[in-house]
């Protein structure tokens, strides 16, 4: 299989249209597919948008990983969430109801319909158990803003199409990594 030239946008509807466009449907025999939390919160409703998908329709599920062999590893990117006009002229009620969001239920409720990891101190979603804790977490990344999307981007394109056989081996893929940082 010949080097793919992909361009990856910071989009859920970008991901997901990569993975129903160039995996479903083929030959290409594809173990897993990298991608963020986020892009769990849109495959489902996507289904219904592909038609490789709704022609070639397969199950799939997402897993948490990687997990090292000490624990898991964690990258966090702030989300700031909800926020209420100040000039609003219905402000209490705005505010009553972010209380009300905030709740331990409602926030597992909404991680849980998003598929995204809960912030509840007792998340229910079994997939992200090993970041519950935070001493099985072996080593974690957070996002402040320091590293550019586009390095983030030509590191999901090195793994999936290392995923996808492109690279021979791991250094390959490495050394497509660092040439693809340096045209950015």
């Amino acid at each position: 299989m010949g080097e793919r030239k992909l361009e990856y946008k910071d989009s859920k509807g970008q991901d997901c249209y990569f993975y129903y466009s160039n995996i479903a449907g083929t030959d290409l025999d594809m173990p897993f597919y990298v991608c963020n939390a986020e892009c769990v919160s849109g495959m489902k409703k996507r289904e219904s948008k592909s038609e490789t998908f709704s022609a070639n329709p397969f199950e799939y599920e997402f897993l948490y990983a990687p997990l090292g062999d000490k624990g898991a590893y964690a990258y966090q990117q702030p989300w700031y969430g909800f926020s209420v006009n100040k000039d609003s002229e219905e402000k209490e009620i705005a505010v009553e109801f972010l209380r009300f969001m905030m709740q331990e239920k409602e926030i597992d409720e909404m991680a849980s319909i998003k598929g995204l990891p809960s912030v509840a101190e007792n998340g229910t979603d079994e997939r992200y158990a090993g970041l519950r804790d935070a001493k099985n977490i072996e080593a974690s990344f957070i996002n402040d803003g320091s590293v550019p999307d586009s390095i983030r981007a030509a590191l999901e394109q090195v793994c999936n199409d290392f995923g996808a056989g492109v690279y021979g081996n791991a250094n390959e893929a490495v050394q497509a990594f660092v040439e693809l940082c340096a045209e950015k």
